[in-house]
């Protein structure tokens, strides 16, 4: 996964596997972490003021879990 550089509480990505953003982004929802597909294999998030270390933590470990 490549991080594109990030000023704000959006967070843009693409993913360096075969899996597609759709698939990669239903994966993620079924775990109840909300992202979009924004191309066939870039990502966006965003994250708010009442997201705590624990919850990002988690949505890294589902990352980690849903990734090939």
């Amino acid at each position: 996964m490549d991080l594109m550089p990030m000023e704000t509480n959006i967070l843009i990505f693409s993913l360096a596997t075969h899996i597609t953003a759709t698939a990669f982004c239903e994966k993620l929802k079924e775990n109840g972490v909300l992202a979009m597909a924004i191309g066939p294999h870039q990502v966006r998030m965003v994250t708010h003021l009442d997201v705590d270390d624990a919850m990002t933590d988690r949505v890294v470990q589902l990352i980690n879990m849903t990734l090939p």
